[in-house]
């Protein structure tokens, strides 16, 4: 027993190496006789050894692979490693086999194509001035100034002779979209054939340039009416016969957005207080806040004609809005009182009242409907009597 622990311990070696042995063959023999499963794969075309100055143009971008391997072993695209080797191939076209590393425990059963045309091409470059082009639209009132700067102005494209013959331009396209203010962006430059369309495998340096445009605030005109703005009260018996402005209209400027909202400009306030006669006052259009430009005098002057105020009753006949029914009314006329000026009120007959019930959208019965008065230029109502008239629809 001594003896054979001593042969042991002298021959581990032996012993390690005959265990890995074992295993390997068991390794085999599973292998061999375990069931086989054929994989198609679509495998990246990878390219290796080209040689410096030139560019692959045409070639596959995959080959179709098809592989057998045992059932229980997964072989992944990423596993597999097809490729064309260029060493020593100069510029021209090239027949040349798709090479392919082997993987483990899998055979390659076949490869399609197991040959492939390869265009290799001389590397060349070429300076071409950069140009700035723009898509989107700027917000209304807003316009396109002049380009400021691009830097660099001149950039160089490097790629294959045939790329760089289709390059026609090198811009820089910005986006005006929401803009409002100076553009100053960095910019990725883009290489464009004559349709318009990017040009494959051309480099750009520098890849970005920097862009600076002006962008405006479109100036707009408006003309737009002046109104007095009146305030306090005259003394009692008095009324405000009219008032207007002299010039009755200005011109504005400003951009468009703020210009659509701007329908008339008042004046500072005018007092009433203690007029007891027609007056005139030079005073200043109120344009604070606005973000409008006068492009006239600020300046205006506020005529103001007093008359004695005047009231006046007038028994004016009611009629009915279009109605889809019949309606009749319990009584056609009511009484209105007015006050103004007296040379309107004065003026006034009772043909110049317009007053009216609407009976529009009622079913048989009978109602009570509010009687409605149209007042005329420069007379106020009071009071109309009654208010209310008794109406029967569909009698």
């Amino acid at each position: 027993m001594k003896k054979l622990l001593e042969s042991l311990r002298f021959n581990w070696q032996l012993l390690v190496l005959s265990i890995i042995l074992a295993l390997l063959l068991w390794v085999y023999v599973v292998s061999a006789e375990a069931p086989q499963m054929e994989r198609v794969l679509s495998v990246p075309l990878k390219i290796r050894n080209l040689e410096e100055g030139l560019a692959v143009t045409q070639v596959p971008s995959s080959v179709s692979l098809r592989v057998r391997a045992p059932v229980r072993m997964e072989v992944r695209t990423e596993d597999i490693d097809a490729y064309l080797d260029l060493k020593g191939q100069s510029e021209g076209q090239w027949l040349l086999s798709v090479l392919l590393k082997p993987v483990p425990g899998a055979s390659f059963v076949e490869v399609k194509p197991e040959k492939v045309l390869v265009t290799l091409e001389a590397i060349a470059t070429k300076t071409m001035t950069v140009e700035v082009i723009y898509f989107g639209k700027l917000p209304q009132g807003f316009t396109l100034g002049p380009v400021q700067e691009i830097k660099p102005a001149e950039v160089e494209i490097k790629g294959p002779q045939s790329a760089l013959e289709r390059a026609q331009r090198v811009v820089a396209a910005i986006d005006l979209t929401g803009i409002t203010s100076q553009i100053s962006q960095t910019v990725a430059v883009r290489v464009l054939d004559e349709k318009g369309q990017d040009v494959p495998q051309v480099e750009v340096n520098p890849a970005n340039v920097s862009v600076s445009v002006t962008v405006n605030v479109e100036s707009v005109f408006k003309t737009v009416p002046v109104l007095p703005l009146l305030q306090g009260s005259l003394p009692f018996g008095l009324t405000v016969k009219r008032a207007f402005c002299d010039p009755p209209a200005v011109t504005i400027e400003g951009s468009a957005d703020v210009l659509e909202t701007v329908t008339s400009l008042y004046t500072y306030p005018v007092s009433l207080e203690g007029q007891e006669e027609s007056f005139e006052e030079v005073t200043y259009l109120d344009v604070s806040g606005r973000n409008v430009r006068l492009i006239s005098d600020s300046r205006v002057k506020v005529v103001v004609e007093v008359e004695n105020e005047m009231r006046a009753q007038f028994e004016v006949v009611v009629r009915v809005k279009e109605s889809a029914i019949p309606v009749s009314l319990k009584t056609s006329r009511v009484t209105v009182e007015v006050s103004g000026p007296e040379s309107i009120i004065q003026s006034l007959s009772p043909q110049d009242f317009n007053a009216w019930v609407d009976a529009s959208g009622l079913q048989k019965g009978t109602f009570s409907l509010p009687v409605k008065v149209d007042p005329p230029f420069g007379a106020v109502i009071l009071r109309v009597e009654p208010a209310q008239i008794e109406v029967e629809v569909g009698e």
